[in-house]
């Protein structure tokens, strides 16, 4: 097959395949993703409520004040993975920590990340809309995925997502187009998973849209779903912190880099 031209060079990469535990998937490592978008939404919620959804005292949150921290929804959709993984959408929660800091300035690590190595999202859930995702995020990387079924629709100059699981609604976002530029960005993020905190690699590059501290930008609805509830408990704000639209971008994801003790 002739190779594509990328831009974080996808093609030359060194692979490995991996079969699932059930035998039932072949897929390579790191998954490259040739073209995928996503939307979301970061929300200030009670820095209490956030830290009991934590699986350990060395997961701080992010504050944005003292007593403030952060709640990130986010829907995916990736259109075109290689190495055998077939498309399929997604929601996240995630929660802005730092491991195991030494002191936790707040809202400094929103302005200046790179200066906090420990900063990443631990990721709470992710329902999935394909069980090959389920079964293979699951086994390789911990994510706590379960299945759902995720919409999308374009009303313009604005995206919105919904999410429903078990015949119940999760949540709904909407999210303005913001204009974009093409921007490259690597992060971390956490799962917990078989008493340890799986630490994930992520590079990517494309079109990357931002905004912070505006109202209108986003609004949400929670449901009736078990997870909407632990979110209506943590007492979110309405207006977003930061809001991400990103319509095209490439990535890539690679084994568990670190397996840190809980």
């Amino acid at each position: 097959m002739e190779s594509r031209k990328t831009l974080l060079n996808l093609d030359q990469m060194q692979v490995e395949v991996h079969q699932s535990a059930s035998g039932k998937y072949n897929i390579e490592i790191p998954l490259r993703y040739y073209d995928w978008g996503g939307f979301m939404a970061t929300y200030p919620a009670r820095a209490d409520r956030v830290q009991k959804l934590l699986p350990s005292p060395k997961m701080k949150p992010v504050l944005l004040k003292p007593g403030t921290a952060l709640v990130a929804l986010t829907f995916f959709e990736y259109r075109d993975v290689a190495g055998g993984m077939e498309p399929y959408k997604e929601f996240s929660v995630s929660i802005p920590i730092l491991h195991n800091p030494r002191v936790n300035i707040p809202f400094l690590p929103l302005l200046f990340p790179n200066l906090f190595p420990t900063y990443g999202p631990y990721v709470h859930s992710i329902p999935v809309t394909t069980q090959q995702t389920l079964e293979l995020g699951v086994e390789v990387w911990g994510w706590p995925e379960f299945m759902c079924e995720v919409t999308f629709e374009d009303k313009g100059d604005s995206l919105a997502g919904r999410v429903e699981a078990d015949g119940k609604h999760i949540a709904s976002l909407e999210v303005k187009k913001l204009p974009t530029r093409v921007k490259a960005l690597g992060y971390r993020a956490y799962a917990a998973a078989d008493g340890k905190l799986n630490v994930m690699n992520f590079q990517t590059m494309g079109q990357y849209g931002f905004s912070r501290f505006k109202k209108g930008v986003a609004s949400y609805t929670l449901g009736d779903h078990p997870l909407a509830q632990d979110l209506r408990s943590l007492e979110m704000g309405e207006t977003p912190v930061e809001v991400v639209y990103a319509p095209h971008l490439e990535s890539t994801l690679g084994a568990v880099a670190q397996r840190l003790d809980l």
